[in-house]
């Protein structure tokens, strides 16, 4: 089957469309918590809204790829450390929040923070050796 499961905000009127194709099965969040559904491997699961993930999750088999991939491409430092061998000279550190005010940074660079988990750039930051890193705290 496929499936759109929509978020709480903005839901656009295409879309919703969807809803009149015979094999597009459109639920919102509250009424796939709900439901005993189980997405098995064949599904296809689309979601405009990252507020739909843990549900979605929920709702997937344990060993299905699906679950693995989500996590790979929502963790950053996760997905950061899948790249590494693929760009070697790019750096990155995972750390944790309390642990900014202790970084030492090198004069002639530029930083990114940004945590973890996340989405639409939220509390990602760009910093260099000036910037007071125990206000990002």
């Amino acid at each position: 089957m496929r499936y759109v499961v929509l978020g709480q905000n903005y839901i656009s009127s295409n879309i919703l469309n969807l809803g009149n194709l015979s094999d597009i099965v459109i639920l919102n969040e509250t009424a796939l918590a709900k439901n005993q559904l189980n997405f098995v491997e064949t599904d296809k699961i689309y979601s405009p809204a990252e507020s739909s993930l843990p549900i979605i999750i929920k709702k997937i088999s344990k060993n299905h790829h699906l679950k693995n991939a989500i996590e790979k491409l929502k963790n950053k430092a996760l997905f950061r450390r899948l790249l590494q061998p693929l760009y070697p000279r790019f750096f990155f550190q995972s750390l944790a929040v309390n642990q900014l005010p202790n970084l030492r940074l090198n004069s002639n660079k530029k930083y990114v923070v940004k945590p973890e988990k996340g989405f639409f750039s939220a509390a990602v930051k760009i910093i260099d050796h000036k910037t007071d890193l125990k206000k990002l705290t």
